[in-house]
């Protein structure tokens, strides 16, 4: 038996070549295992407990219908909804929003009422899109708060919404969010920063005053905070100086190379820097492209969430009326499209789960317990969750793993065992599962496949075996004391 060592963190792990007995997702004997490319390895830590699971991961933006009860209540049981975002955003007339006038406003509010009041039947918390409110959808150039510096107009806008909230009982798990992706001046926010700040400096101090308690959420960004992000030079030193930091930060994941372990520690360099306080939590309120919503991708996303301890909702790309149903494309109905204009298309019914939701429905179910710490492999590419827990009277170990829209091998290293009650060598048989995309966001998925189960050897407490997925595949390995 060969052993060789790898470094992570500066901590050097031993363990076996022999160990690697099985690749799921790829059918390479046994006695080519030695032969195999390996991109590295991501590494779980059963010794080390991280806390109760949260399923932190577990929510979106949009994707409720406005019609209640229109997606059967298991789907979001399942998954573990737990937060959502909304302000009834490409909805058309008589619904556009505050600079519509005020038939726009109250239908406009109507929706996103709905779509908390949605939330709170399954105690899920809710943001709500102020920005969309007022009718900032992006696709028109529209007035903005305090244009030629005149106020009026967008304080009264406040004293409606205030007193519509509290008339609908909007009031119990709610985040108030000022704006929408301010720093995109010529989509949600058409004017310069520092109009912005002005606004920002006039809502803060009324909305505390209207709403005690309420939790005040930015800037909600499209860009993430860092000492070299030009736009927070201006706005961290504002907020700070202006006493209205926010209570929860924000900001969005989803360019092109964007990861959640960089930009939350560049986060906290960057309060450090400019002197903000940094035990505020975060909410990544928009995670993952389009490409990135696939199974793969979002075990992606839910490790570095939960390893952060950081909530997080996916992402919502559609348009028209299909931004309001399908779960933010986790689930497919007849007809369902992506760009739907007609609202007779919206209220249609007959769900069925796709390959993504899966993943949730897995991680909320299944994945209960304990956390316990892993570390991603160190290209970055490859990441993994886990939990340890009883199931009736049997303890567990449940994995769940995907890499963001690379195909490729990875080794799994699982130390600790002996934190669990396992001898310091033997052989474990591990379940596996496999989430497939199956024609896309539309696509009826009813379960991962069940790959069955396979025995591995392991020595000095701890275990390595190895898992070559495609570009959207996520797997699932569990085993039993």
């Amino acid at each position: 038996m060969h052993y060789f060592t790898a470094s992570f963190g500066g901590h050097f792990l031993t363990f076996t070549a022999a160990a690697a007995s099985y690749a799921y997702g790829d059918s390479t004997p046994n006695h080519v295992v030695q032969d195999r490319d390996i991109q590295g390895t991501a590494t779980i830590n059963l010794a080390v407990p991280q806390g109760t699971p949260e399923h932190l991961a577990s929510g979106f933006i949009y994707g409720i219908p406005d019609t209640p009860d229109q997606i059967p209540d298991d789907f979001y049981i399942d998954m573990g909804f737990r937060y959502t975002r909304a302000g009834g955003s490409q909805l058309p007339a008589p619904a556009r929003g505050w600079v519509y006038g005020l038939d726009d406003f109250q239908n406009r509010f109507a929706s996103a009422l709905a779509n908390y009041n949605t939330a709170r039947k399954y105690n899920a918390s809710f943001i709500l899109l102020v920005a969309d409110v007022w009718g900032a959808d992006g696709t028109a150039q529209i007035e903005m708060p305090g244009d030629d510096g005149n106020w009026t107009n967008y304080d009264l806008f406040l004293d409606t919404l205030f007193d519509s909230m509290k008339a609908g009982g909007m009031i119990d798990g709610v985040d108030f969010e000022i704006w929408n992706e301010p720093d995109l001046s010529d989509v949600f926010w058409q004017r310069n920063q520092s109009q912005y700040l002005e606004m920002w400096g006039r809502a803060f101090p009324r909305i505390q005053a209207a709403l005690p308690g309420m939790p005040i959420i930015g800037p909600c960004s499209s860009s993430q905070p860092s000492t070299t992000n030009s736009w927070y030079a201006e706005f961290y030193p504002f907020v700070l100086a202006n006493g209205s930091v926010p209570d929860i930060y924000c900001w969005h994941e989803e360019t092109s190379g964007d990861d959640v372990a960089v930009d939350i520690e560049n986060n906290q360099a960057a309060l450090a820097y400019y002197g903000l306080p940094t035990t505020n939590p975060t909410i990544i309120n928009e995670y993952a492209l389009p490409s990135e919503q696939n199974p793969g991708s979002a075990a992606w996303f839910i490790s570095r969430l939960e390893r952060y301890d950081t909530l997080g909702l996916r992402g919502n790309w559609a348009s028209g009326y299909a931004l309001h149903d399908y779960f933010a494309q986790l689930l497919g109905k007849p007809g369902a499209v992506e760009d739907c204009t007609s609202s007779s298309c919206n209220i249609t019914t007959g769900y069925w789960p796709n390959g993504e939701y899966n993943v949730y429905k897995y991680y909320n179910l299944n994945m209960t317990g304990q956390r316990v710490q892993t570390v991603s492999s160190p290209d970055s590419l490859f990441d993994i969750y886990a939990t340890t827990g009883v199931n009736g009277e049997t303890p567990t170990v449940k994995m769940l793993c995907g890499s963001r829209l690379t195909s490729g091998t990875w080794d799994i290293l699982v130390t600790g065992l002996d934190a669990i009650g396992l001898p310091a060598e033997g052989s474990i048989t591990i379940q596996s599962y496999q989430f497939n995309y199956v024609d896309g966001r539309f696509g009826n998925v009813p379960a991962p496949v069940n790959q069955g189960t396979y025995a591995h050897t392991y020595s000095n407490s701890e275990l390595v075996f190895y898992v070559s997925p495609n570009e959207t595949t996520a797997y699932a390995f569990e085993f039993v004391l």
